[in-house]
């Protein structure tokens, strides 16, 4: 791993860095908030000889001092002294006492401090003095030689110990310091983990290390607009629509290569978004000027014709067996785009999808549109998809990015191979829009347009006052004006040249079907 791999790391997985510090800082204040203040007090002793005449002796002695000083300092809690001082202070528990008390030698020098600790400052005062005091008299007892007269070394309190005002913990800054250090390490090291573990599919670089597939369009994620929304968006220059039309581009080139006419959508499980972007491709090559059939093919769950709001009982499956034309199926959705849904759901899928009437029906369709493209159940579930990817041009894989994992994405492009599917590329989507890739949805180019919320002063004097009258649409699932006559149709126009259509109105031939290109209304 690189700095630059772990940078990124810690750019896309910041909230658990920020999670540890959080988190280790509440706990250390907490920790802190409800630990009862305790106070220290400190006696400091001088341990000196005596009976020196010369230099020498001097010498000698200082010498023999400072190296009698660390086993003096290990005296200081032994029962002989610790016992008076409690019997003195009324203490019951003489364990608690010495855990009250440390010594401590200073380097290099014979002074040692004994630090009394207590919740009452002065009693740590008080522990501090009659310890140091009884610690001397245990010293004077312990080096001399039995004999009346003073010991040869002597201990003597210097600094006697006094009640402390401010609490020696809890070290409010040393805890808060310590949780955040804590929290710097921990931090980068629950990111990294998080990355090293997680097997799903989170941005492109995880899917170009399964495959050199063709990455077609990078579709970005939008959690606060609903299906619908993004189906029927009305702004022509949001960056999701910018990225379907980079889409259309670059199967437009892929078509113009190969001679592709039908398109294949699938994913590897439900909930990728296939059915969205089925859609909406559609939508874009016919705001293009091209002839866009839509081949409702999930025979299992079909959902397409429903998120368009159109009749979705009668379709392929009727067609199929033989029960009506292709006449009599087909629909219309935002006036270009022809429509047939998969009727109803049969027994067998899998045999109906691969059987040559299915064989048949693409080929017409390929002959009247300029586009087919043919959204079917996921891969991984059900075989569907791979049965039909042998009568399509060309295979297009819906990536749902931190929705599935590498291995269900492994196991999609594994079932490609095994068919021999001609595989397009690749859409990735939900892309999420904080990516730091270059070709991330919403990655700060864009288009900016005022948006009238009424009509200017001289169009209100052209309207004589009057405001401008709205286009009546079928509902909730209503496109927007394109600015295009043949699209732009009113509803009952349409209604009514339906019902003069042969066969009831339900739908029209392949052949005037394929007329959408040149702008005709289809409902």
């Amino acid at each position: 791993m690189t700095l630059g791999d772990f940078l990124q790391i810690l750019r896309q997985h910041w909230g658990y860095v920020a999670g540890a510090i959080v988190g280790l800082l509440v706990l250390a204040g907490t920790l802190t908030w409800f630990t009862e203040p305790s106070y220290e007090s400190t006696a400091q002793v001088y341990i000196s000889t005596s009976g020196s005449q010369g230099v020498s002796d001097l010498v000698q002695g200082s010498s023999f001092t400072q190296r009698q000083v660390t086993t003096y300092a290990d005296l200081v809690t032994i029962p002989e002294v610790l016992e008076p001082v409690a019997l003195t202070l009324g203490i019951d528990n003489v364990q608690s006492l010495e855990r009250s008390l440390r010594a401590q030698e200073i380097p290099n020098t014979v002074l040692i401090n004994i630090i009394a600790a207590d919740r009452d400052p002065g009693l740590a005062a008080d522990k501090a003095n009659a310890v140091s005091e009884e610690f001397a008299a245990m010293i004077e007892r312990l080096e001399g030689d039995g004999e009346a007269g003073p010991s040869p070394v002597q201990a003597n309190v210097v600094r006697p110990a006094t009640a402390s005002a401010s609490p020696a913990s809890p070290d409010v800054t040393r805890n808060l310091l310590v949780a955040l250090l804590l929290g710097l390490v921990l931090g980068p090291v629950l990111a990294v983990l998080r990355e090293v573990l997680d097997t799903s599919v989170s941005d492109e670089d995880d899917v170009t290390a399964l495959t050199d597939a063709t990455i077609l369009g990078r579709i970005g994620v939008d959690r606060e607009v609903s299906t619908e929304q993004l189906l029927f968006a009305t702004d022509p220059h949001s960056p999701r629509a910018e990225a379907f039309r980079k889409l259309r581009t670059n199967l437009q080139f892929i078509e113009a290569a190969q001679s592709h006419r039908s398109f294949l959508v699938t994913s590897s499980l439900p909930g990728e978004g296939k059915t969205t972007t089925t859609l909406s491709l559609a939508r874009v090559l016919a705001e293009g000027g091209s002839s866009v059939c839509v081949v409702d093919a999930d025979l299992r769950r079909p959902r397409l014709m429903e998120a368009v709001g159109l009749e979705g009982a009668i379709g392929l499956t009727n067609l199929l067996i033989g029960d009506l034309t292709l006449r009599e199926v087909t629909q219309t959705w935002m006036g270009r785009v022809t429509m047939i849904g998969s009727g109803p759901i049969p027994p067998n899928p899998s045999e109906l999808l691969g059987s040559p009437r299915m064989r048949e029906l693409l080929e017409t369709l390929q002959g009247e549109y300029d586009y087919v493209l043919i959204d079917t159940p996921p891969l991984l579930p059900v075989t569907d998809a791979a049965v039909l990817t042998a009568l399509a041009g060309g295979t297009i894989l819906v990536v749902g990015v931190t929705i599935i994992k590498t291995e269900h994405l492994h196991s999609s492009l594994e079932i490609l191979r095994n068919v021999e599917a001609p595989l397009l590329g690749l859409v990735l989507n939900r892309l999420p829009t904080s990516s730091s890739s270059p070709y991330a949805y919403g990655y700060g180019y864009g288009y900016h347009q005022e948006r009238a919320t009424e009509p200017s002063r001289f169009r209100r004097a052209a309207l004589g006052g009057r405001p401008p009258r709205m286009p009546v649409g079928p509902g909730p699932h209503a496109a927007a004006p394109t600015g295009d006559p043949a699209i732009d149709r009113p509803e009952g126009a349409a209604e009514e040249q339906q019902a003069h259509a042969p066969g009831g109105g339900r739908g029209r031939s392949g052949q005037e079907a394929r007329s959408l290109g040149q702008g005709e209304q289809l409902t």
